[in-house]
């Protein structure tokens, strides 16, 4: 799946600013921008996509307000998991490759930049790209 960042131009959606983001944040994304997505979850209502901006080099989970899908084939290893609503950490549900749909301790390892889940996203991304 690929997605293209189209820049709010200073007008956050409305679902961004319900989650917490400022007004005047900068995302570090840059207009126009491809992104493979390396995973999909709903978070406090939003949908997000895990991408890597050009300027970073680990992934970050980003609004899909801000995108527009471009190419919407899925990975052929992608799952599925399905929080519900009672969730504590407001997440609905996620998916992407295994570890990160179906292993809540490697998703918050990711996002907390743990060694292990880096070099597991790592390995995982490179397998997506092949498919991209």
């Amino acid at each position: 799946m690929k997605v293209k960042f189209v820049d709010p131009g200073g007008n956050l959606p409305a679902s961004m600013l319900r989650i917490g983001y400022s007004p005047r944040v900068d995302l570090g994304l840059i207009t126009d921008d491809i992104h493979i997505v390396y995973g999909v979850s709903e978070w406090r209502g939003v949908l997000h996509y895990l991408i890597i901006p050009a300027e970073a080099h680990l992934p970050i989970w980003f609004p899909a307000d801000l995108f527009i899908v471009i190419d919407a084939r899925l990975p052929f290893e992608w799952y599925f998991r399905y929080y519900g609503d009672n969730d504590p950490s407001e997440l609905k549900f996620q998916m992407g490759y295994q570890e990160l749909a179906l292993d809540a301790a490697h998703s918050t390892d990711l996002i907390e930049r743990k060694n292990n889940a880096i070099s597991l996203f790592l390995k995982r991304k490179a397998e997506i790209d092949e498919q991209s």
